[in-house]
């Protein structure tokens, strides 16, 4: 150790000597910054390139004074690029356009293609004069190797003046996007998308959503809302987090909301809106979602699929519907006969009714149905058609004197029909063309929005999430850790859906997953960080996939495990530090990063990277500490 300080004490000394003579020799004065240095990434935006393709970037600096030497280290997404080259454009004498005078020293420069880092360090050396102005720092030239986004990141940068000692320089980064990677539609509707309750009556509040799913990198939104001015009024507009409101306006004379948000980027679903109405008046409504912009953080224009709007009636309406609204049951094999069930309720002196049914002939075959009345009235005439080659029911019913008009209030079954499964397959029943009339034969309002339909299906949906691993299940505070999730699709219907990783009950990430084929799995990766955690305490780490479309089974669709967050100097992980630690740490004794017998665990002292005495001190210091509950 006392080798390794002499040295030391030489270089410091040594420099110290050159920069005197330097300023002596040349008769530089030492000038101070009086701007800001700016360091940034030309071109600030690379998009829409395929995979084999190649761009070049330059990190320049501009309005810098005194400039000796720099320390930077550049980032991007290896996962989508690959650097090819790269060249340091120092110093001026050998490229004009670079920084820095000659004689110029390499302290460093490394490139690494598997973090997806590059890492360069030059500082002139006396007699140079010191740098002043702008000029390129260096270039890289990258190949593309998937899609997605990647931030073109200057990571961290150190700027030495010319000085004695050396003082930093302040400096504005002005980072750079590659992106070839259109992201999905997103999707908004009004939730709850309808709102039909009798019991809403005028001067009674409610509120309604604005929803958006699948959001990717959203930044900015605007939309419309308008609604029926006789049976409503818009009171209050809020915005939620994480967006801030740019302008939230109700036009109420128009019967029109416009709201405007932004934030700094948002990807998942969000609730964008919340919007409370006043009930005016007795009636219906439409909430019509319409006139949407979605903005991404570069402030490119997203897509979104058609909106969903919503619905408000505080009046009750006729319904006639089928029940259940979705069967969807593995055990109906072909063959097995089931029953669907035809309902009505809040139907006021109505004096007869029809519907159709329609259906897939290829997955069921309709043996038959039957009429029931829903009261004992019996003066009436039904007709009951079945055409099973176009998968047509059709059914009537009216009355005549000397029966009274009829009322039902509560639900009631108003005929039951017979099923057998004929192919393996799903099919919707829609029920349509639906009239309902009184005793004069004029039309009595009923609602018709399709949730009078139903569902068959003999398939199953099934998402499982089969493993979640940790590139360390212990680590000391403040590092980061590679999560790898295995999520499989163990159903019979291709399936698209979300996983969102939570770590210490916040989430931590978010992929999505697009039509995963049946018996297939996908592996997603995450990083979480542990900044501020602390010691001697064990985090979740939870991933939960989003339910899909008909998924019965959400016991497999979540998965935890734990990472511990041990004391400063317990390599082992046992929540002591004994001597288990210290041999450990004897035994990486004076190796470096990328040594053999390197133990990133065992360096817990300055200088960083090298296991030597002040690692072993502070272990020596730390010893006996242990966790109250290792």
């Amino acid at each position: 150790m006392a080798v390794k300080i002499s040295y030391v004490n030489l270089l410091t000394i040594l420099l110290i000597i050159s920069l005197i003579i330097g300023m002596v020799s040349s008769d530089i004065r030492k000038v101070s910054a009086t701007s800001t240095a700016k360091i940034r990434v030309i071109p600030s935006l690379i998009k829409d390139l395929e995979i084999g393709q190649e761009f070049e970037i330059n990190v320049t600096i501009e309005e810098v004074e005194n400039l000796y030497g720099f320390d930077i280290k550049f980032s991007w997404n290896p996962s989508i690029l690959r650097c090819v080259s790269y060249k340091v454009k120092v110093p001026v004498e050998t490229y004009p356009e670079g920084i820095l005078h000659e004689p110029v020293v390499k302290a460093k420069e490394q490139i690494n293609n598997t973090e997806g880092t590059y890492s360069v360090a030059y500082s002139s050396q006396s007699p140079a004069p010191p740098f002043s102005g702008s000029g390129v720092i260096f270039t890289l030239k990258f190949k593309v190797d998937g899609y997605g986004i990647s931030l073109l990141t200057i990571a961290s940068v150190k700027l030495a003046e010319y000085s004695i000692p050396p003082k930093p320089i302040p400096c504005e980064t002005y980072n750079a996007v590659f992106k070839n990677f259109t992201p999905p539609p997103a999707k908004l509707r009004v939730e709850p998308s309808r709102i039909i309750d009798a019991t809403l009556t005028p001067c009674k509040n409610f509120t309604a959503n604005i929803q958006i799913e699948k959001a990717f990198d959203l930044a900015y939104f605007e939309f419309w809302l308008s609604y029926n001015t006789t049976i409503l009024d818009a009171l209050e507009i809020e915005v939620p987090s994480p967006f801030t409101a740019v302008s939230a306006e109700i036009f109420e004379s128009e019967g029109k909301i416009k709201v405007a948000g932004s934030t700094a980027f948002a990807s998942g679903n969000f609730t964008l809106t919340r919007i409370k109405f006043h009930v005016i008046n007795l009636g219906a409504s439409l909430l019509d979602l319409h006139n949407v912009t979605l903005k991404d953080s570069l402030g490119e224009f997203l897509a979104y699929d058609e909106v969903r709007d919503g619905y408000f009636n505080n009046l009750l309406l006729a319904r006639i519907y089928i029940y259940p609204s979705e069967l969807i049951d593995p055990t109906k094999i072909i063959g097995t006969i089931f029953t669907m069930e035809v309902r009505m309720e809040n139907a006021i002196d109505f004096y007869g009714y029809q519907y159709f049914i329609n259906y897939n002939p290829n997955i069921l075959i309709c043996l038959g149905a039957y009429i029931i009345p829903p009261t004992e009235e019996v003066h009436y005439d039904p007709i009951l058609q079945i055409n099973q080659a176009i998968g047509s029911i059709y059914i009537n019913v009216s009355y005549h004197p000397p029966s009274q008009p009829i009322t039902v209030n509560e639900t009631k079954t108003i005929c039951t029909i017979f099923f057998q499964v004929k192919n393996y397959g799903s099919t919707v029943l829609d029920l349509n063309n639906i009239k309902i009339v009184n005793d004069e034969g004029g039309i009595i309002a009923h609602l018709e929005d399709g949730s009078e339909d139903s569902f068959f299906a003999t398939l199953t949906a099934d998402i499982a999430i089969f493993e979640i691993s940790l590139s360390k299940y212990a680590v000391y505070p403040g590092k980061s850790v590679n999560v790898s999730v295995t999520v499989g699709n163990v159903g019979d219907l291709p399936s698209s859906f979300n996983v969102t990783l939570y770590f210490n009950g916040n989430v931590a990430g978010f992929e999505d997953v697009y039509n995963l084929p049946p018996n297939s799995t996908i592996n997603l990766n995450f990083t979480i960080s542990t900044n501020g955690l602390q010691p001697c305490n064990y985090y979740q780490v939870l991933a939960i996939a989003s339910k899909v479309q008909y998924e019965v089974n959400i016991a497999n669709n979540e998965l935890a495990t734990f990472l511990k967050i041990k004391m400063i100097g317990d390599i082992t992980g046992d929540g002591i530090i004994d001597i288990f630690d210290i041999t450990a740490a004897n035994i990486a004794y004076d190796s470096r990063v990328g040594d053999p017998l390197w133990n990133e665990e065992a360096d817990v002292a300055p200088e960083w990277g090298i296991i030597d005495i002040f690692d072993l001190t502070t272990l020596g210091v730390l010893y006996g500490t242990q966790c109250q509950n290792p």
